[in-house]
């Protein structure tokens, strides 16, 4: 099909389906907008469009419908997620708190023409964060987003390597992907590898094969890129599947063929770029980066509270004893330090950490039950939690505090546990009562709430339910 039609197709169903559906839908299509970038991967079928804001129109209908489809103007009244309450978790408290501190900086930054980019980025990210918080509110909605990145990881990974194959053009090695440089465009990659084969562990029927088609085509095109960074934490987390995985046998053979096909995946000079992290002394790019993280905790030290301003520390980086002026700190958490200080690395870290644990938290009601929500829901917990650690490892030789794609992982982590917690409201003129503490009525895990309102409208006196994984009242993170 042609692009700038499926592109026109895929922005208009998301820009109206928000004033028929809600605002899910162009959420939905900005993030797999901001995943896949299809203004760059088809660039050249959009070369007379590429200014056009194909993602700010599927943003604006998502904001501009949130609050008549919460005010039931939008869609049926008798919307489930309408009448789901999901509380406000400490993942998405701090990443509100670390918008506020991003604005600060930027307030008080050294330069805020240089930080306006970012800032600009960061805005735009928060919004859509804290947007979902508020849509997001059932476990299908979950599921979709997260078959939306894989599916869009996936789907890059073929492009790049249909274009290796027909013109042996490494094209993210040369060129980066949208903004992001080899390294990051590489890593992004990497992420993607958990996500494609814990959806084949959750999905029932034939076509889940076609997601481990996915990943040799994802490990080819990360070891193509360069990027030791993206190598390291791809073998790195690689073990942390094993622990999360309920076919362990099927993952070794897997393991073993992956192991059987790198040396074909990986020739001679990607092996030696990527050992060359044993000559630290003789390897000038790691040795640069060495210096670009001592000039970051030194700014970090001179501004603790609110840093230098965002993406400020890279002017700065030379006084403090980087090689070259302008020099990139090479490091998400030590560029977070030096742009906004030690205490804005501090949330940052919280945002993470907070996210990882209620990924815990959530998995611990659900690892011994057997039935396909519960399956399916930890399987989508590992994929998650699997990718993000790929981020974390990835994240402490790069810089991408503005990648979107590992706050997107954030959200769907903590939000499977906030979804654990929902009340589910009777339907519309079905009155109510708040229900004695030893006669709460628990809907089966990650039901849909229409089997909940059901159930509300055949008693006479129906009571607001809290959707808990364990078939029991869990505690609130409210």
């Amino acid at each position: 099909m042609n692009k700038f039609l499926l592109m026109i197709i895929l922005t208009g169903f998301g820009s109206l389906g928000a004033w028929v559906r809600g605002p899910f839908i162009p959420l939905a299509t900005y993030y797999f907008y901001a995943v896949l970038r299809p203004q760059f991967l088809w660039r050249w079928e959009l070369i007379m469009y590429k200014e056009f804001g194909w993602s700010f129109y599927v943003a604006a209908s998502a904001i501009a419908s949130y609050i008549p489809w919460a005010l039931g103007i939008v869609g049926s009244q008798n919307d489930p997620e309408r009448r789901t309450l999901v509380p406000f978790g400490w993942t998405h408290r701090f990443v509100a708190l670390f918008a506020v501190w991003i604005c600060f900086s930027y307030g008080f930054a050294n330069n805020q023409d240089v930080a306006y980019p970012y800032f600009e980025e960061y805005l735009k990210l928060f919004v859509m964060y804290l947007l979902a918080t508020q849509v997001v509110r059932s476990l299908w909605q979950i599921k979709i987003l997260y078959l939306l990145i894989t599916c869009s990881l996936g789907y890059i990974s073929i492009d790049v390597n249909q274009l290796y194959y027909e013109s042996q053009y490494l094209l993210i090695y040369h060129q980066g992907y949208s903004g992001l440089d080899n390294n990051g465009a590489g890593l992004m990659l990497a992420m993607g590898i958990p996500l494609c084969y814990f959806a084949w562990e959750f999905t029932p029927k034939w076509y889940r094969w076609g997601f481990l088609l996915f990943i040799p085509l994802l490990i080819h095109a990360v070891v193509s890129s360069y990027s030791r960074g993206a190598m390291l934490s791809m073998a790195l987390v690689a073990p942390l599947y094993l622990f999360y995985s309920r076919k362990k046998l099927f993952l070794c053979v897997l393991y073993l063929g992956v192991a059987i096909m790198m040396p074909f995946l990986a020739g001679k000079e990607i092996q030696e770029r990527f050992f060359s992290v044993e000559k630290v002394e003789t390897d000038a790019s790691f040795s640069s980066r060495l210096d670009s993280w001592g000039a970051a905790m030194r700014i970090a030290n001179e501004f603790p509270v609110f840093g230098a301003g965002v993406r400020n520390s890279n002017l700065l980086s030379q006084q403090y004893g980087a090689d070259l002026y302008g020099r990139t700190i090479h490091s998400t958490y030590l560029q977070i330090a030096a742009d906004n200080g030690w205490l804005g690395l501090l949330v940052y870290l919280l945002c993470i950490f907070t996210a990882v644990g209620a990924m815990w938290r959530a998995r611990a009601r659900l690892w011994r039950r057997k039935d396909p929500e519960a399956v399916q829901s930890v399987a989508m917990l590992g994929g998650i939690e699997c990718s993000l650690w790929t981020f974390i490892v990835g994240g402490a030789a790069l810089s991408l505090e503005t990648f979107e794609l590992p706050w997107l992982l954030m959200f769907l982590g903590a939000q499977m546990w906030m979804v654990s917690n929902a009340q589910i409201l009777p339907p519309p003129g079905v009155a109510w009562r708040p229900a004695p503490a030893n006669q709460v009525n628990v809907a089966a895990d990650f039901r849909h709430a229409a089997d909940v309102s059901a159930q509300a409208s055949a008693t006479t006196t129906p009571i607001p339910t809290r959707a808990s994984f364990g078939g029991h009242s869990g505690p609130s993170d409210s």
